[in-house]
């Protein structure tokens, strides 16, 4: 892939949750725990460093398919591929052949660089990795919660907590991301369907040439 010919979409789809991933795993918990630590070593090298962590850690999540860990992701994407087939006039209950025309619309989409259905689809794997990420988060100050139990800890190196406080931010933050896990998975939820919605207006415009293209594939592979 050409970085150069990078699309704001595919930004989103693949870098952004994993900056995201190293914002709330590692960046943060640094800042907050040990600052010092983050501006010894902050450098335009370290910032680069971040970035080509973050598309390599986005590309591994959407290669894992992690978006498909998602509490009624399965029968929302039956629902889609069945209207796609009724859509084209085919049997509803045949999600095979949804799933036929939607490889097919995605590679029409792709010779026209119509890109506003894939930023609508962008948005969705954004926002749903970036909530499997936060519930991360949630286990990881769990974690730091118990460890560091009995410990003061110095916020930002400056400001000195006392045990029960250094508790209270920790529980803080457990609940804060716990909050932001949520909030993102109900919105991914409603943006999946704006998504799938951009999709069937297309199938719906754009029929003809899709079945034509369709029905030539299978000309060509029989």
């Amino acid at each position: 892939m050409n970085i150069k010919e990078i699309s704001l979409p595919t930004f989103i789809w693949y870098v952004l949750p994993g900056i995201n991933a190293i914002f709330f795993l590692v960046i943060l918990p640094i800042t907050i725990l040990d600052f010092k630590l983050l501006a010894n070593s902050f450098s335009w090298i370290t910032v680069v460093g971040w970035l080509m962590g973050g598309l390599i850690i986005g590309f591994l999540m959407d290669s894992m398919k992690i978006y498909k860990f998602t509490y009624g992701y399965r029968k929302l994407k039956d629902r889609f591929f069945k209207d796609l087939a009724k859509a084209v006039g085919g049997n509803e209950a045949d999600r095979n052949v949804g799933r036929n025309i939607f490889v097919v619309m995605r590679l029409m989409m792709d010779e026209e660089k119509n890109l506003f259905p894939f930023w609508e689809h962008s948005r969705w794997v954004m926002i749903n990795h970036t909530s499997k990420t936060a519930f991360l988060a949630v286990i990881l100050w769990g974690y730091l919660l118990g460890r560091l139990w009995s410990k003061e800890i110095i916020l930002f190196n400056r400001y000195p907590l006392s045990q029960i406080e250094s508790q209270i931010l920790l529980a803080s933050l457990i609940v804060t991301f716990s909050l932001i896990s949520y909030r993102l998975h109900r919105v991914s939820l409603g943006v999946i369907r704006e998504a799938n919605l951009v999709y069937m207006k297309y199938i719906l415009k754009n029929k003809a040439s899709i079945m034509s293209t369709a029905t030539d594939g299978l000309v060509k592979c029989s």
